[in-house]
C-alpha cells in the first residue's frame, strides 16, 4: 500500500517532490514482487546515522505501517523537524496530537492515508505548523519512557 501511494504522490505532485526510501534495498523490493512504477532515492538500510541525516533533509515523513509498536522512527523525524504522518495505531499516538504537532491516520484506509499525504505535500502553513510543533515537542518523549510505558502495559501492578 505504500508503494501505490508513493506512486499516487509522484503522479500526482510530479517534480514538486522528490521522494525517498530507506530500510530495504531495491533487490529486496524486487523480490517480494513489490512493484514502484516512479522515481524515487532508495537510501536502502541505514544506521541510526544515516537516518538522522536523511530527516535533515526531508519535510514530510510518512509511515503507513499496519501497526507500529512504539514509532521511533516517526519521533526521531519530529525531533529534526519533520512533519509526520503515522499509524492512529501502535505507539505513535502517544506523542503525535493529531492536527497538532503530526497526523494520525487509519493505516487501513488508503485514501485516507494518501489524503493526509497529500495535505502535508501541498498545505506550505500546516506542513510548517506541524514542524515546529514537532521539533518543540519531541524532546519531551524519549524511547526509554515509551518502552517503560510499553512494559507497564505488558506487567501491570
Amino acid at each position: 500500500m505504500t508503494l501505490r501511494i508513493l506512486k499516487a504522490l509522484s503522479e500526482t505532485l510530479k517534480d514538486q517532490a522528490r521522494i525517498r526510501l530507506f530500510g530495504v534495498n531495491d533487490p529486496d523490493l524486487a523480490a517480494a514482487g513489490l512493484e514502484t512504477g516512479f522515481t524515487y532515492d532508495n537510501r536502502g538500510p541505514l544506521p541510526t546515522e544515516g537516518v538522522a541525516a536523511l530527516m535533515d533533509e526531508t519535510d514530510v515523513f510518512l509511515d503507513f505501517s499496519t501497526y507500529q509498536a512504539m514509532g521511533l522512527t516517526a519521533l526521531e523525524a519530529m525531533a529534526c523537524g519533520v512533519a509526520v504522518v503515522a499509524p492512529r495505531k501502535g505507539g505513535a499516538g502517544d506523542f503525535i496530537h493529531h492536527e497538532q504537532n503530526g497526523l494520525l491516520v487509519n493505516t487501513a484506509d488508503e485514501s485516507a492515508c494518501l489524503q493526509a499525504a497529500l495535505r502535508l505535500a501541498t498545505d506550505h502553513a500546516l506542513r510548517a505548523r506541524l514542524q515546529q510543533a514537532a521539533l518543540a515537542s519531541a524532546p519531551r518523549h524519549t524511547p526509554e519512557r515509551a518502552a517503560a510505558r510499553m512494559l507497564d502495559a505488558l506487567f501491570p501492578g
